[in-house]
């Protein structure tokens, strides 16, 4: 069977790189926030970060370039996520009901891991598609990480 991805067989690498690069950055990122006492900050830096590295394939399309995109992404993301998660602690509304509060927004960022997979051609990758999909990415990315400025309350 003939694979369909940009890197055939190469998958186990990037995916390797992912748990230890977000692990090194979630908590210092956290204490860092803690400590400055500011969460939006952070997190627009993490997006901006990250729609950043989404655009590495785009200028260097090697095992290297595809895994130097997945370190940026991880190192950021880990930072994104502990800040984001202590953010969204100080704005929820309802105190007696935090952990159902965290469930919903938890099944708010996974909606979309579930809900892409099922589209294949849409989301397939391919040498045609690889200049639309990273902007892309990076555009949502970026907007996404903004959008967090709208959130009153919270430094």
């Amino acid at each position: 069977m003939r694979s369909r991805g940009p890197l055939p067989g190469r998958g186990k690498t990037l995916l390797t790189a992912l748990p230890p690069c977000i692990c090194i950055s979630t908590v210092p990122a956290g204490i860092a926030s803690d400590r400055a006492g500011r969460r939006k900050a952070f997190i627009c830096t993490a997006a901006t970060v990250m729609a950043g590295g989404l655009l590495i394939p785009l200028a260097w399309p090697i095992l290297a370039g595809y895994l130097v995109m997945t370190v940026v992404i991880a190192l950021a993301f880990g930072c994104f996520e502990s800040v984001d998660t202590a953010l969204i602690t100080q704005v929820l509304p309802r105190s007696n009901s935090y952990a159902q509060d965290i469930g919903v927004l938890n099944i708010a960022s996974i909606a979309p891991q579930i809900l892409a997979p099922p589209c294949p051609e849409r989301s397939s990758w391919g040498p045609a598609r690889t200049p639309v999909l990273f902007p892309t990415g990076a555009a949502f990315t970026l907007l996404g990480g903004l959008s967090v400025l709208r959130v009153r309350g919270v430094r």
